[in-house]
């Protein structure tokens, strides 16, 4: 699969992750909320670290492209 997100993306994905592991880490949630977000952030930070949002591919976004063609927008349909 060819990466679909650009740095920017990226970058906000694992950033994210951190924050709402460290959150969880701090008890701020309750016990089953904390396990959602603990999953959550675990698939942000993947999704971040390999360039690759599965959603992204079923609805054709692709952030990558947007930003390599000049547009203004924050996602272009890769087509």
């Amino acid at each position: 699969m060819t990466t679909n997100q650009h740095t920017i993306d990226r970058t906000a994905r694992i950033v994210l992750g951190i924050a709402i592991g460290a959150a969880t880490m701090l008890n701020a949630f309750g016990q089953y909320l904390s396990w959602v977000l603990v999953v959550i952030g675990v698939v942000l930070i993947v999704t971040g670290a390999l360039g690759i949002c599965p959603i992204y591919s079923i609805l054709r976004f692709n952030t990558k492209s947007c930003y390599k063609s000049g547009e203004s927008c924050c996602c272009a349909r890769g087509e």
